[in-house]
């Protein structure tokens, strides 16, 4: 029999999911949302049984991330988006790349049981939930695909990798989990650009990660440390390993006073893809070819920024990207402003923890706490400014470095 708190507890349960129904979640706060997800994770682990939560994560989770890469490649997806809320049978939803249509019914089970779709009452008919039609989305899409194509593969192997290594943490970007999966004696990055499917989507995967959420220039005070004293005459802002240029782009929006003074630097066949942007010519944008393991061309900059590039490298080769720019810098002026993940010492975020673990394996990579940012940035001659926090992503920070006073 139920005690009268659990019956309580219930109660407010059902009052507060009838209330969701009728209310427009998008009207919340990004805080405010962030403080619902904490509550309700909080409720599904008073209420889960421990032997249930094992097997969701250790035994459920494989077949669901192989199921929602089948529905990409079945075209599952576009095909309910496009129905715009009419429901498709199994039999039409296998057509769409002539699959057997009782794969189609036993993919759906999965992607029904984890929110991808609604299964009508009677037979096998279904349509889209707003996360089927988010996968349809170039850059999500892309995003599952790469997963799939690496770190799924590799983390099926990872307690066999470490068992035949002695369990001791992996340093190179030639010798890691990837290339013992793989077979294969390339770095991550020449691996990936082999192949022009792989490539794109790992472009459009990265873009998606550095843009998900409020730019470093809405929280962190440009103005007042980076405008003010700046040198009018010289180079303003270097974006190094900076893609495409879309974190420039940002800036210029923001600060149009800047123009002509941004410098977009990155490998010259990164350069190569970039499209043709009138907008990028418009800001005075300058592009130059340039590898962030050799000296730093651009001397005398206010700012050499990095966007998500220090996670990629172990801390031998990320303290050889920072001493490549002490040459570069101007003493009590110039600074380098790393856009990185800060993890926490403790309860870190599941994404950010797991990111790490990827990072180990494709690049022998690895996130950092601030300790250890504080001594990575130490290692390389420079000292830590301040760290600042984003108020809006848990673990995204700005760290500020500058030569010794």
């Amino acid at each position: 029999m139920q005690s009268q708190p659990t019956r309580d507890v219930l109660l407010h349960l059902r009052s507060a999911a009838a209330l969701l129904q009728d209310t427009h979640v998008s009207s919340l706060t990004q805080d405010e949302k962030q403080e619902a997800l904490t509550v309700g994770f909080r409720l599904v682990a008073a209420f889960e049984e421990p032997r249930d939560k094992i097997m969701r994560q250790g035994y459920a989770a494989a077949s669901q991330q192989a199921c929602l890469r089948l529905g990409i490649d079945l075209g599952i997806f576009k095909a309910l988006t496009r129905a715009k809320g009419e429901k498709l049978s199994a039999a039409e939803l296998a057509e769409e790349r002539n699959a057997e249509e009782l794969l189609v019914v036993r993919v759906m089970r999965v992607l029904v049981s984890i929110g991808y779709a609604t299964q009508a009452e009677e037979g096998n008919l279904y349509s889209a939930t707003t996360l089927a039609e988010t996968m349809t989305q170039p850059s999500i899409e892309a995003t599952v695909r790469s997963c799939s194509n690496d770190t799924v593969q590799i983390a099926a192997k990872l307690p066999i990798y470490f068992r035949a290594r002695n369990y001791t943490l992996p340093t190179s970007a030639t010798d890691c989990p990837l290339q013992w999966t793989f077979g294969i004696d390339s770095t991550y990055f020449d691996w990936v650009k082999a192949s022009d499917e792989m490539s794109k989507d790992l472009h459009a995967s990265m873009q998606a990660m550095r843009f998900s959420g409020k730019h470093w220039t809405d929280w962190y005070p440009v103005r007042s440390h980076i405008l003010d004293g700046a040198d009018s005459e010289s180079t303003l802002l270097v974006d190094v390993g900076g893609g495409f240029g879309h974190d420039l782009e940002a800036f210029f929006r923001a600060f149009p006073e800047t123009q002509g003074r941004l410098v977009l630097q990155d490998l010259p066949e990164v350069l190569a893809r970039v499209p043709p942007s009138p907008s990028q010519e418009g800001m005075g944008i300058r592009v130059v070819p340039h590898d962030f393991f050799r000296p730093q061309p651009e001397r005398g900059a206010r700012v050499y920024y990095f966007h998500h590039v220090f996670h990629n490298w172990s801390d031998e080769r990320a303290m050889s990207i920072l001493r490549n720019l002490v040459p570069a810098l101007v003493p009590g002026y110039s600074k380098i402003l790393l856009n990185e993940s800060v993890l926490p010492d403790r309860d870190c975020p599941a994404m950010s923890a797991a990111q790490d673990i990827n990072m180990m394996c494709i690049l022998g990579g690895q996130k950092r706490a601030r300790q250890q940012w504080m001594e990575l940035v130490r290692a390389a001659g420079l000292e830590v400014v301040r760290i600042w926090e984003s108020p809006h992503v848990s673990d995204e920070a700005v760290i500020e470095a500058m030569l010794p006073s």
